[in-house]
């Protein structure tokens, strides 16, 4: 695995049967007024509780998905302070809380299932944290008196449930079905296949051959989300998918089926707690396209992988992946409020994971990072020095990259993201960085008053319509005459928090004939 540390004793087991493996759910749309699907084959339709429905679908038609009514989510805000893989720690932590005058809560994440007829895997964690904060600010300010000691990160969960109504019915309104609950399709024999049209406007089709079940839910703000139900292995399948380009190398193809099959299994139950589904269909975890029409070559790199995992002093390896790291990975515990995993460092992308002679060999200071976005090392995902290489663009852009925003605009874009006024943006002042160079903390100066961001989550996101490529940043200010800034601009290196196996990196070992395991 790209970046891992040479010394750990990382392998690749073949765990062919998953018994009793649940069925893996995926949110593949989210936040849509209407769903329209084809299906073909005979499905049983029903609300979640079976109190409405059709007895059964045959046949090929055209339906429809709508939210007739509905009422959002109400949220508050809590605060993760750290996540343990082990209960006494958490348990010890939240003992310190409670002596501080703090009502700490302690929840677990996870699963457990039987890998073999006598082998069990367990994946749990325990994370301690605080809730019950009616706005961002009371979080704020209560995660101001712990970052000294912790990395407490802020998120938002639902204090109440969306409620509302969905209706689904053919093109011709011969058939159809009202309900107060999600409204879920189950194919009754193989060969069935649900298709979704029309996806946020796009002409394209998702397909999902062979499904458990697909459920039509109301999500947090009161409109459509779909949720799919699959095997883990159809799953694998379906990312690689959409990863994959004619001209990658079996070795990279390789490499990702099994780090994805390995971070499914090692993630199942922690990442989306409290929701209808274990993983969604965007960055936070891996995009998915459907299931349907999937090269040969994804076919045949799935089946010749299947059951293949990364493990590490027999436990399965937790393998996320990045963009491109820019040249340096980071260390779990530096972007996540968890304990630290021996397998997942902040190494140079390079042979040996050794510095490259232009650059510092410490990212995690002002001087030095200038230096080092600033230059272009000779690192694995640095594909400019690449001549034998094709132009990967969609990778290459994000080596080290370059934003502009007008003062005023980025105002905005920060009193929306962290629900602050600050007034006139002055500065953002790094305060602190992890190995890699990314930004863990930062202090946005406003002439109302000042914004301290912890997180490369939250400084990614607060900097940005969506979220910055990376939080590994220097900005430079423009000034007018009088010395008040008129605009920022952003440079920075890489795209991804840079935990675990840099894509680019990863393809750049394959096409220098590397195998699999040495990747």
């Amino acid at each position: 695995m790209n970046g891992h540390n040479r010394h750990e004793k990382i392998e690749i087991q073949e765990l062919p049967t998953f018994y009793r493996f649940p069925f893996i759910k995926v949110n593949v749309i989210d936040d849509v007024e209407q769903i329209d699907f084809l299906l073909s084959g005979h499905f049983t339709v029903e609300d979640m509780t079976g109190e409405c429905g059709l007895d059964s679908l045959i046949g090929e038609a055209r339906w429809r998905v709508a939210v007739e009514a509905s009422a959002p989510a109400k949220f508050q805000y809590g605060i993760s302070i750290h996540e343990f893989f082990q209960p006494q720690q958490a348990e010890k932590l939240a003992g310190k809380l409670q002596g501080k005058g703090y009502e700490p809560k302690i929840q677990t994440f996870g699963y457990q299932w039987q890998l073999g007829e006598d082998r069990r895997f367990k994946n749990s964690s325990y994370r301690v944290f605080l809730d019950g904060f009616p706005t961002i600010r009371e979080a704020r300010r209560i995660q101001r008196h712990l970052v000294d000691f912790y990395q407490p990160t802020i998120y938002k969960y639902r204090a109440r449930e969306a409620r509302g109504v969905i209706e689904m019915f053919d093109v011709n309104y011969n058939q159809s079905i009202k309900c107060s609950g999600p409204i879920k399709l189950t194919p009754r024999e193989r060969n069935s296949v649900i298709s979704l049209l029309n996806i946020l406007g796009r002409s394209d089709v998702m397909e999902f051959p062979d499904l458990y079940n697909i459920q039509f839910r109301i999500n947090d703000i009161g409109k459509l989300q779909c949720v799919a139900e699959m095997d883990i292995e159809a799953y694998v399948g379906g990312l690689l998918t959409v990863q994959y380009q004619e001209n990658y190398p079996d070795s990279y193809l390789e490499t990702l089926a099994i780090t994805m099959r390995s971070w499914v299994a090692a993630n199942w139950g922690r990442l989306h707690k409290g929701e209808a589904y274990q993983f969604c269909s965007t960055d936070h975890c891996y995009y998915l396209s459907g299931l349907g029409t999937q090269p040969r070559r994804v076919l045949d790199i799935v089946k010749e992988t299947k059951g293949f995992v990364l493990t590490c002093e027999g436990e399965i390896c937790n393998t996320p992946s990045h963009l491109v790291c820019g040249g340096h990975t980071e260390k779990l515990e530096n972007i996540s409020d968890s304990d630290p995993k021996s397998y997942l460092k902040a190494f140079f992308d390079r042979a040996g994971y050794e510095p490259p002679p232009e650059v510092p060999v410490r990212l995690d200071n002002e001087e030095a990072i200038e230096i080092w976005i600033n230059s272009k090392p000779d690192v694995h995902c640095n594909f400019s020095r690449k001549k034998d290489v094709e132009n990967f663009q969609k990778f290459r852009q994000y080596f080290r990259w370059e934003i502009e925003y007008a003062r005023h605009e980025l105002e905005e874009i920060i009193s929306k993201k962290t629900e602050e006024e600050i007034g006139t943006l002055y500065d953002i002042i790094p305060l602190k960085r992890g190995k890699s160079g990314r930004l863990l903390e930062v202090e946005i100066l406003g002439s109302r008053q000042n914004v301290k961001l912890v997180g490369d989550q939250a400084v990614r996101e607060a900097f940005a319509e969506e979220r910055l490529p990376s939080s590994c940043f220097i900005i430079r200010t423009e000034m007018d005459e009088h010395g008040i800034p008129t605009a920022f601009v952003f440079f920075g290196a890489g795209n991804g928090d840079g935990i675990g196996m840099c894509q680019l990196g990863a393809i750049s070992k394959a096409f220098s004939g590397q195998p699999a395991m040495e990747i």
